[in-house]
């Protein structure tokens, strides 16, 4: 299968996955709050991140039976379908010369050119207040992987301390973990697509 056709492959996926977190958020969000003073509104954030009024909806859901919607199958459509966008970007471009590059190089560039597209989102996602009339304050990538799956994140610290080097962690680590989101994926989505970009061949 050629990328072009992994490219869809990954679009439809992705575009699944973020309708069914579409339709289990809406039925979830709709019992939980049924019977309260909570409108549906005010929980669209629910449907990417667990935090605040979330955590608390959660543990309504669970005390009443209903089924806890997960934000990780939200943004794993949002990757899988991003991925594939990207991979088709990269893959028509490339289509000049083909079978010079390898695809080694292609997935590492695809995987740059998504981080910068993330990068740009949160950006996006910090500056929509400001344009409001609010503050800047973008999230960390800390609180973003905490809103996801709090308990890896518990987890990296003590794993990094105890098997690696405790170092590591409060010198290289934590500091990227309290760095903006926005900028983490845009300077590792710069390098990777620095060092994976196409090399052109030289003319005869």
């Amino acid at each position: 299968m050629d990328a072009r056709k992994f490219s869809k492959v990954f679009v439809i996926i992705g575009t699944l996955l973020l309708l069914v977190a579409l339709a289990w958020w809406f039925i979830y969000a709709r019992d939980a709050t049924s019977g309260t003073n909570t409108s549906m509104g005010r929980l669209i954030r629910c449907l990417w991140s667990t935090e605040g009024r979330c955590a608390s909806l959660k543990q309504l859901a669970g005390n009443s039976g209903i089924a806890a919607y997960q934000p990780l199958v939200f943004w794993a459509g949002v990757v899988v379908t991003m991925l594939g966008l990207v991979i088709g970007r990269v893959a028509a471009g490339s289509g000049d010369e083909p079978g010079r590059e390898s695809t080694f190089m292609l997935v590492g560039r695809t995987i740059g050119w998504l981080f910068l597209a993330l990068g740009v989102g949160f950006l996006c996602w910090a500056v929509i207040p400001v344009l409001q009339g609010g503050q800047f304050e973008p999230e960390v990538l800390g609180k973003v992987w905490a809103s996801i799956d709090p308990a890896s994140l518990g987890a990296l610290g003590p794993a990094i301390q105890r098997h690696i080097d405790p170092d590591l962690y409060t010198g290289v680590i934590l500091p990227i973990l309290t760095t903006p989101a926005y900028v983490d994926f845009l300077v590792l989505g710069a390098v990777l697509a620095l060092i994976f970009h196409r090399r052109r061949g030289r003319k005869r």
